[in-house]
């Protein structure tokens, strides 16, 4: 592992490790010696509701029908440590500017105890900046992201094992480490995907798959899942983020010298940014959408089938009828 820059991606891959609302650490034999595993919990009462301040003495574990000892319980509201492992490869060097840009908007966000890493990949696997809490040295290591000519292959599969197994090992248990990457692999001679799952695996990771045009929204959703930010810490994140993609849109439209094109595209931009301005600065009217939020989250936890219901309600069923009832009136 040397030290380099370069920076992108399309497809989104977040790797937890160690993440859960609590955490327990339970001894466990492999190969005749005791093991300390970490289990990612979260303990609900009766009605779904979290509870709060358990001690070891109070938690037990069984494997096979066996009690393991409990070692420990993590607290809950422990900071996450955060590392980005980006693809730095040719197919996806030309999204450099967009990563550079949410890439920094996600340290920004992160706790200021919490610990950041930034590693890049193509040929190689490049440490940019070791684990760090100076958010202006995480600044100037990003900003080089795209400054140096990638490499010809991507080592995906061998990237991620490095990245686990030199830079997370022994470390601690609240951690995560992110892997951006458009899912092209074409270098790892010494790795295969089998083995690269199987290191994942035994790191305890938890493994979150998304593709969006969406960056921002993509890395906010697993995080908000994780517990490493709050819904209301992200919402400004969020509604920050439509607004800023509304502008792809605008140089879009100037391309086609279209003026319908234009004008829809403004649209769009007017829509989102009158929508915050009317929602945001108003207290009362800045909470509806998060407890909207968390009320649905609730139901389709419960019961799946809600969230398709929503989904093609929201974006099927509803659009249509509006188009049907304006072909009809037109």
């Amino acid at each position: 592992m040397r030290n380099r820059s370069g920076g992108v991606f399309p497809l989104l891959v977040l790797a937890v490790v160690a993440a859960g609302s609590s955490i327990v650490s339970a001894g466990q034999q492999q190969g005749g010696r005791q093991a300390v595993v970490p289990l990612h919990v979260k303990f609900i009462d009766e009605g779904g509701r979290p509870v709060r301040d358990l001690s070891s003495s109070e938690v037990k574990v069984f494997e096979s029908g066996s009690e393991l000892e409990v070692e420990r319980l993590l607290d809950p509201n422990t900071v996450f440590d955060v590392g980005l492992l980006l693809d730095v490869s040719p197919s996806v060097h030309e999204m450099v500017d967009i990563t550079q840009r949410q890439t920094s908007r996600l340290f920004y966000s992160l706790p200021s105890e919490s610990e950041a890493l930034l590693l890049t990949f193509d040929t190689q696997t490049y440490v940019d900046c070791d684990w760090t809490t100076d958010r202006k040295e995480m600044d100037e290591a990003i900003f080089e992201l795209g400054l140096h000519k990638p490499g010809d292959t991507s080592i995906l599969y061998e990237a991620l094992v490095v990245a686990l197994e030199k830079k997370y090992r022994e470390r601690g248990f609240r951690q995560v480490l992110i892997v951006l990457s458009d899912g092209v692999e074409t270098g790892s001679h010494d790795v295969s995907e089998k083995e690269s799952l199987r290191v994942v695996q035994d790191a305890g990771v938890l493994t979150f798959i998304i593709q969006s045009s969406s960056i921002t929204t993509s890395l906010m959703v697993p995080m908000i899942a994780a517990g490493i930010l709050s819904l209301e810490a992200a919402f400004p994140i969020v509604i920050g983020a439509n607004i800023g993609t509304t502008g792809t849109s605008i140089l879009a439209s100037f391309a086609t010298g279209n003026p319908s094109a234009i004008v829809i595209a403004f649209v769009h931009f007017l829509f989102n940014l009158i929508g915050v301005l009317v929602i945001y600065p108003i207290k009362p009217f800045r909470t509806v959408p998060i407890n909207l939020a968390k009320a649905l989250g609730d139901l389709a936890y419960e019961k799946r089938h809600y969230a398709i219901m929503y989904v093609l309600g929201v974006f099927f069923v509803v659009p249509g009828l509006l188009v049907l009832i304006y072909k009809l009136l037109t």
